[in-house]
């Protein structure tokens, strides 16, 4: 995905082959795939009746088939005399099989390949011998794939492919390390969008930095070819504006666990991890949307990460003072019927406070998770009253801008400190809900060489 290109061809919809229309296909990750057409589909009166997403089909030039799905018209000029033209964006690109509606767009099998994902599994199938500098021996083989059963339907593998080339005066093996997700009786690109979705979570978390699909390929019967049990790879395009061109290089020091780290655990890790896949979802949008989002505030990123907090103790560890039941007989329906006779607005006020006033305070919220997950890293995160009235404090100024709390509100680089400080505790709570066991994951938080200096707001010495 990260590479863009252009696709000169022939352009219909798929009830009207018939109809083709000259036209290029251009796509790059930060603007994703445009169509400009020579011509149009429909007549004039019938162009804007468009707007809605359609399917639009493509054989290239050099005899690719193209399937361009959500395509939205963008523009229609017009020229008299002349050709009009018209030019459309599409949501999805798929270089290799036609696919004429959505539901047809079903995949056996997706190959990915992810930023830092060869330096995080770290697997090498090179041997080296150069007993002489004139006679250097490099032997390559290929790596044992890693294989995940997450279900009886949905296989991981951690898998490599080796590209070869030879020259008159150079001949070199290149490695790339491939997550592949299998399935046995296929699946939707929706579903296999939200499986990889989840695993670039998981690997977002190991290496506290952003990861992204830097390229994705899928086997699909709409490509097999007849004559043979073969699957030609489909390649899959969209839009994605945040991907590097040329990602920092991480080491594995810079890392909060490696595969090595956790490979004796990783099948059961792994599988723990996508068994929580709907409880995480809404956490893993707030915590790791912090991380995806390079402009955000620093005031925007904090009550991210306290909304984290709240929801993924609430989804993990509940949180009522009361069975809702009881609370309802001996708290809300007493207080309800001795509402003084006030104003509605305020009647309706104070009624939505007494509906979740049986929830847990972000105070106890915050003490329970320090119970629960504070002692993997208590030296960094300090003393904990400090560290939950500060919290506490920040985000009511920042939610209601009170200016009585405005002193007592972290700002400037104690802000910076306390947000560092939440990120960590929400990483602890997240590495514990794969399985992985709290000795363990206290040991890879001590190594990491930036987080100690991150959590006491200190600027980590570069090595």
């Amino acid at each position: 995905m990260i590479e863009g290109f252009e696709y000169k061809g022939q352009w219909w919809l798929p009830n009207e082959p018939a109809k083709a229309v000259s036209g290029t296909l251009k796509y790059t990750h930060n603007d994703g795939a445009v169509l400009e057409l020579m011509g149009s589909f429909e007549d004039s009166r019938e162009m804007y009746k468009m707007a809605r997403p359609v399917i639009i089909l493509g054989t290239s030039s050099n005899g690719k088939d193209i399937s361009l799905h959500g395509c939205f018209l963008l523009q229609v000029r017009k020229s008299y005399p002349g050709l009009s033209t018209s030019s459309y964006f599409a949501n999805m690109v798929l270089v290799g099989a036609h696919f004429h509606k959505a539901e047809d767009i079903r995949f056996r099998s997706i190959n990915v390949r992810f930023s830092h994902f060869d330096e995080w599994a770290n697997l090498s199938g090179f041997k080296i011998d150069h007993p002489k500098e004139e006679n250097v021996v490099i032997k390559y083989k290929r790596p044992d794939d890693i294989r995940v059963g997450i279900s009886s339907n949905l296989t991981i593998a951690i898998t490599t492919r080796a590209k070869f080339t030879l020259v008159q005066k150079k001949a070199g093996v290149e490695q790339q390390t491939i997550a592949r997700i299998e399935t046995v009786q296929g699946s939707s690109i929706e579903n296999l969008h939200s499986i990889i979705q989840h695993l670039q979570n998981f690997l977002c978390l190991a290496v506290r930095e952003p990861v992204y699909v830097l390229n994705m390929e899928g086997e699909t019967e709409r490509s097999k070819m007849t004559d043979m049990d073969y699957y030609p790879p489909v390649g899959i395009f969209y839009k994605s504006p945040y991907i590097s061109e040329a990602p920092e290089s991480l080491v594995g020091l810079d890392m909060l666990f490696t595969y090595k780290d956790i490979n004796i655990d990783f099948e059961v890790l792994l599988r723990k991890w996508f068994e929580k896949a709907d409880v995480l979802k809404p956490i893993c949008g707030l915590y790791f949307g912090t991380l995806y989002n390079p402009h955000l505030y620093l005031e925007n990123r904090f009550l991210s990460l306290v909304q984290a907090a709240e929801a993924l103790h609430d989804r993990i560890y509940g949180g009522r003072y009361l069975p809702d039941s009881e609370y309802k007989a001996r708290v809300f329906t007493p207080l309800v019927n001795a509402f003084p006779d006030v104003e509605q607005d305020l009647s309706e006020s104070l009624m939505d406070r007494l509906r979740y006033g049986n929830k847990y305070s972000l105070r106890t919220r915050l003490s329970q998770l320090l119970d629960k997950s504070g002692r993997i890293v208590p030296q960094l995160l300090g003393n904990r009253k400090v560290f939950i009235d500060k919290v506490i404090t920040t985000r009511n100024y920042l939610t209601h801008y009170d200016q009585k709390l405005y002193k007592r509100a972290a700002q400037g680089q104690d802000l910076v400190s306390l947000t560092k400080k939440l990120r960590i505790l929400l990483e602890v709570c997240l590495v514990t809900q794969t399985g992985l066991d709290a000795n363990k994951a206290r040991a890879l938080f001590g190594k990491h060489r930036r987080i100690p200096a991150e959590a006491f707001g200190q600027i980590p010495t570069e090595y």
